[in-house]
């Protein structure tokens, strides 16, 4: 599962309580599957501002969405997004 306490907040929409738990010590990796997951967008390019965040990350998360989200998969891959990670969310 790529559910951490603070991706299922993000998931809930609950940033501030999610920014918290990664201030803490929580994945940022996780975080990032969940806010493409969401389809945040603006919440997502601030995550990938910062230390230890990867965009194979936002990538995965956007594929999970399925066919509903080529565009966005598209747009991260030209980024630089590794693709085998965009596989992986298909899978």
């Amino acid at each position: 599962s790529y559910i951490s306490p603070a991706a299922q907040l993000v998931l809930e929409g609950k940033k501030e309580a999610a920014e918290f738990l990664m201030n803490h010590g929580a994945s940022i990796c996780y975080v990032l599957i969940a806010a493409a997951l969401v389809n945040d967008k603006p919440y997502l390019e601030v995550l990938l501002k910062r230390p230890g965040a990867h965009i194979k990350y936002a990538v995965m998360g956007a594929a999970m969405l399925g066919h509903k989200n080529d565009a966005f998969v598209l747009s991260l891959i030209k980024r630089k997004a590794d693709i085998n990670y965009a596989v992986k969310g298909v899978a």
